[in-house]
Formats: C-alpha cells, sequence, structure tokens
C-alpha cells in the first residue's frame, strides 16, 4: 500500500488487467474546497479512510478497517497509547459539518451543501477493527464528477506534514496546478483564504501576523516536504494587501510522473468499471485503447492555459487538436492556438464574455477563425518580408561602409610606405589637382608653409593628413595602388558571425 509507484500486471483469460495500487488518492475537487476546520491528524486521517473505502464505493455502504493499520498508516506505533486521539480524531469527522465547495470552482453542482466528512464509525470491544461510513451525499460526489475534476493526491507526502495550514494550501494548489502545463497561478484574496483555513475572527487579525505564522511557514514546509515547488507572492488593492497569489509547479521529474500514470489509466481502463476484491488489489476491465494525448509544449500557451484554468485533456478538445494538426501540420498547430488566445483575451477585455474558458473552448472547435488567421499570416508574412529586404539593405550599406574605411587605412599605408619613390609623381599631382579647398588652405598652407613634398604625408598626423589622403583618392592608380574589389575584401574579411552580429543589432533597432 506504501508504494508510491504503479505496477500493472496484464492477464489475456477474462480480460484483465490488475493494478497494485500507489498511494495516489482522487478527490472531488469541490471537497479540497471545505472551510478546514479539521486539525491536522483528522485530516490526515480522513484522506486515508477515503482512500480505503474509494474502490468499494457504490457497493457497500460500511467499511472495516483495522485498528492497527490505521496506526500504521498515520506513522503511529504499534500500541494502543494512541487510541484515545485516534478516537478523538474519528469523533471530530463525525461530528463537524463543512461547507462544501466554497470556492465555486464545481459550477454544475451550484446547491448550497454541509454534511459530515464521516457518517457514523464504531470501533467494537476487542475487535481491533474500525467500522465506518462516509455520507451518502458524498459517495455521491465521489460517484458523479468526471475524471478531470478530480484532484491527485499523494498520501505518502500528505503523511509528512507537519502543520494542518501547510497541508490545506498543499491541496489547494495541487487542485489549482495543471499537471499537463505543470504551472499555474491562482490568486485568493484574504477573505477566501481566512475562511478556507477556517481561521476564526479573532486570529492572525493582522495581514503580517497572517503571512508571518501561516503564510511563509506553509510555502516553506510545502518547498521542503512536498513534490511541489510554490511561492506564495502577495497582491495589492491600491496600497493595502488584498490577498495572495498561489505560484506552483511540480519539482522535476515528478510533473512525468503524474502524467504518466494518468495515460496508463486513460489508455487502458475506464474508471466506471472498478471491480474490488479485497484491499489489496483493485481488478478493472479492460477497455478500447485511447490514443496518447497530444501535449502542449509551447510556453506562451502553458501560461495561457495555467491562467485560465483551461483542460486541453478532454476527447472533444483533443479531437479538435488532432485536426489542428492534420491542417497546420505538427510544427504549427501550436501557432494557432497563439492566436485564438490573443483574439480571445482582447473579446474578454471587451466585457461581453463570462466564461473565458467556455468561449475559448468553443473558438476553437468553431473552424470560422482559420480564414482571419491565414489572412494575418500572409499580411505578418508581406511585414516580414518587407523588413527583412530593408535589414539586408542597412547591412549591406554597414559591409561597404566597412570596406571603404578599410581601403582608405590600406590606401593611407601605401602612401606612408612608398612616398619617397613616389614623391615626384605625388607632387606633381597635388600641385595640378588640389589647387584650392579646405586640404590647400589646411594642411598644405597653414600647416606644411605651402611646401608641397613627402612631408606632407611623413611629418603630419593622421587624422591631419587626413584631409589631404581624402582627395588623393580619386589618383589612386596614377600613384600606383591597386585596391582590391569589394567581393574580394567581403569573402577574406567578413565572417558569418560578424554577419549574423550586425543583422541582430540592426534588427533591434528597427523594433
Amino acid at each position: 500500500m506504501d508504494n508510491d509507484t504503479q505496477k500493472i500486471e496484464l492477464f489475456d483469460e477474462n480480460d484483465i488487467v490488475v493494478f497494485e495500487p500507489s498511494k495516489m488518492l482522487n478527490v472531488p475537487s469541490s471537497t479540497i474546497h471545505i472551510e478546514n476546520k479539521m486539525s491536522l491528524v483528522q485530516k490526515k486521517l480522513w484522506f486515508e479512510l477515503v482512500y480505503y473505502a474509494f474502490p468499494k464505493m457504490g457497493t457497500q455502504r460500511k467499511y472495516t478497517i483495522t485498528l492497527a493499520r490505521l496506526r500504521e498508516l498515520l506513522g503511529w506505533n504499534e500500541t494502543t497509547s494512541n487510541d484515545t486521539e485516534l478516537k478523538e480524531a474519528l469523533r471530530g469527522l463525525n461530528e463537524t459539518t463543512v461547507n462544501w465547495n466554497i470556492f465555486g470552482k464545481d459550477t454544475k453542482n451550484t446547491s448550497w451543501q454541509s454534511f459530515p466528512l464521516l457518517a457514523g464509525c464504531e470501533i467494537p470491544k476487542n475487535s481491533g477493527n474500525c467500522i465506518f461510513s462516509l455520507s451518502p451525499f458524498l459517495e455521491d460526489r465521489f460517484a458523479a464528477m468526471g475524471e478531470e475534476a478530480y484532484v491527485k493526491i499523494d498520501l505518502i507526502i500528505s503523511r509528512k506534514f507537519q502543520s494542518k495550514y501547510s497541508l490545506s494550501i498543499y491541496c489547494l494548489a495541487l487542485d489549482y496546478l495543471m499537471l499537463e502545463i505543470g504551472y499555474s497561478e491562482k490568486k485568493f484574496s484574504i477573505a477566501e483564504l481566512r475562511r478556507y483555513l477556517a481561521l476564526k475572527e479573532g486570529e492572525y487579525k493582522l495581514t503580517a501576523d497572517m503571512n508571518r505564522w501561516i503564510i511563509k511557514p506553509s510555502e516553506e514546509e510545502i518547498n521542503k516536504t512536498s513534490d511541489m515547488n510554490i511561492e506564495i507572492k502577495p497582491f495589492k488593492d491600491g496600497k493595502k494587501i488584498a490577498g495572495y497569489k498561489l505560484c506552483m509547479s511540480l519539482k522535476e521529474g515528478r510533473a512525468k510522473e503524474y502524467l504518466d500514470r494518468k495515460n496508463k489509466m486513460r489508455q487502458s481502463v475506464s474508471l466506471d468499471t472498478l471491480i474490488s476484491d479485497d484491499e489489496n488489489k483493485i481488478f478493472i476491465k479492460k477497455e478500447i485503447t485511447k490514443k496518447e494525448l497530444i501535449q502542449i509544449n509551447n510556453e506562451q500557451l502553458k501560461k495561457f492555459f495555467a491562467k485560465y484554468q483551461i483542460s486541453f485533456t478532454t476527447d472533444t478538445f483533443q479531437e479538435k487538436l488532432e485536426e489542428a494538426k492534420q491542417l497546420f501540420g505538427a510544427d504549427n498547430f501550436q501557432n494557432y492556438l497563439v492566436y485564438l488566445s490573443k483574439y480571445a483575451e482582447n473579446e474578454y477585455k471587451k466585457g461581453t464574455i463570462k466564461s473565458f474558458a467556455g468561449f475559448f473552448v468553443s473558438l476553437f472547435k468553431d473552424d470560422t477563425q482559420i480564414n482571419n488567421y491565414f489572412h494575418d499570416i500572409e499580411q505578418e508574412n508581406k511585414k516580414l518580408e518587407a523588413k527583412r529586404i530593408k535589414v539586408e539593405n542597412l547591412l549591406d550599406g554597414e559591409v561597404k561602409a566597412k570596406y571603404e574605411n578599410a581601403m582608405y587605412g590600406d590606401f593611407e599605408e601605401f602612401l606612408v610606405n612608398n612616398i619617397i619613390t613616389l614623391e615626384k609623381k605625388f607632387i606633381e599631382i597635388v600641385n595640378t589637382h588640389i589647387t584650392k579647398g579646405f586640404a590647400r588652405d589646411y594642411l598644405i598652407d597653414m600647416q606644411n608653409k605651402g611646401v608641397v613634398d613627402k612631408t606632407l604625408i611623413l611629418n603630419h598626423k593622421k587624422h591631419v593628413r587626413l584631409v589631404l589622403i581624402n582627395e588623393l583618392k580619386k589618383f589612386q592608380e596614377e600613384l600606383g595602388y591597386k585596391k582590391i574589389t569589394f567581393d574580394e575584401w567581403k569573402i577574406n574579411t567578413i565572417t558569418n558571425d560578424y554577419l549574423n552580429q550586425i543583422r541582430s543589432e540592426i534588427e533591434k533597432s528597427l523594433k
């Protein structure tokens, strides 16, 4: 019973599949959303009793479990020293009535309901057994919920908690965590959390006290004890803290384990065909094998589905995903979902949509947006192509400017190295062609006292002789300088890494 993985054996005869039970407990979502008036021991005990009774629900009303087993499940020694505490815990489950579905997540059941967790229990003298029954309302609630409405709680983990508040918040976080994505966020007002945690009117009245003694310790214990990473962040309404946002994700490897277990169940069995023979094994008739779930791996979509609590594992949604995959291709179908998510959010902001999740699912089922999507893709591709051409033109200009700068430096170096042998030709060109302008006025007349010879090149700093060398570029061939072509220079000088770097800088400047 304490194994935390499921082992599966298949028997061909009678078409039977045998699951050795793990410690995963499925409880309806609305039974998590109760006023948690229970003590830590009571909460752990209730989970264990439900786990024990679940396979037999619908076939009997009373369940018998040994006291030794209850002590073992609660981690108590094999003695009777804790029987008084056990009886008090059972009495509390029997006498405490709770309100269900306090956050209204179960929209199908809108009736007000209040009933105890246990309908009754007894420990016959010298029997070593505990006989208990659950409320018929509760059993009906378990039977009526669909697969997607169950919360999976690992009882091996829940046993480790030392604070009832930590365990309660952990269960709440599990309910709002989307396993397919592995991450979720959910906001709760302070009033909602106080009701959920069953805090009395005078208890932790100051938000700072609630944060110090409940919120932060719970965050630390959940992160340390459980399979979940959680961050509980305050959010404000104006300057005042209005509530807390739960940001939760499963630890590495755990999400895959949950999904693998769920997929094995979905692929091979139906939850409506449970047949129990004893507490050690559950026999399940084999049903038609289902296809493996189409997963969503786009990060933007994951956050979107998590934000609006949209499940994509239902049969109808999976069928549309398959259609979209065929239409848009395996690599692009999620882009269509991103398009629909943006459209849905824009419509939602107009205030005409009551149920966002319902609107998005119906939008996805309806194909009327496909033509709009293709039109927008075409327009976007045109914009991208125009931008690409602009980027390449700017890139080409950048490279050519670099080429001209390189050629200027190379020509200057040629003149410096060969000015002695070229001096006669140099003087002839300067005196013939550079008779006026800034180069004549500034460098020759002012800096060189009107003298035209090799000193114009050798005796002046680079930035000073610049004005003359710019004028001489027109006479490079006469001076014997052979300029390499742009293509030759580019092949020998410019690397792909450099081009990609400049291209990236240009693209950023155009945003």
